[in-house]
């Protein structure tokens, strides 16, 4: 596949192998994925995941899109592939190590159900992280606040007058 010019802003977001979710956007018709949703996007050069359950365009080789059968739950597929761990290859192709890998294949209500689970806890950890960065802002803050916005004198840590350093 040939590679997308990639726009900031756009009609289809592309969805690539880089971190990013979003590489960029096209508005390029033609370039848009058209077969079934949803389906897991796999990064077959950096070994990354991603769930993509709307229209989008690949960015470029070295994506495989990986959809799940009728009686496999797209995102249970999504979330049993992520706890795989495939040692990398450098920038070799990853995707013959993942064919051969085994996954657990409940019943579809059971994967619906840990589908749920995982749902909730993914849910809860970005309450976590966001909370995290919160308080680490709100910290940052008060610490500016309490030392460098009061107009206070500043001394030097070399002041013999505010400590005394051991072993001089």
């Amino acid at each position: 596949m040939k590679s997308v010019c990639i726009l900031r802003e756009g009609k289809y977001p592309i969805i690539d192998q880089g971190e990013e979710f979003i590489a960029g956007y096209t508005n390029n018709k033609l370039k848009v994925y058209s077969e079934k949703l949803p389906v897991v996007v796999f990064g077959d050069h950096t070994r990354i995941l991603k769930f993509v359950d709307f229209p989008f365009a690949l960015g470029a080789d070295g994506v495989k899109i990986l959809v799940p059968k009728k009686n496999i739950d797209a995102k249970y597929f999504y979330y049993a592939l992520r706890k795989i761990k495939i040692s990398s290859a450098g920038y070799s192709r990853h995707y013959k190590f993942l064919k051969e890998i085994k996954i657990p294949l409940p019943p579809l209500q059971v994967q619906k159900a840990i589908v749920s689970t995982l749902e909730k806890a993914e849910a809860l950890k970005q309450k976590r992280e966001q909370a995290d960065k919160l308080t680490k802002e709100y910290l940052q803050r008060i610490f500016y606040e309490m030392f460098y916005n009061k107009g206070l004198k500043e001394v030097e840590l070399g002041d013999k007058s505010i400590c005394q350093i051991s072993g001089e």
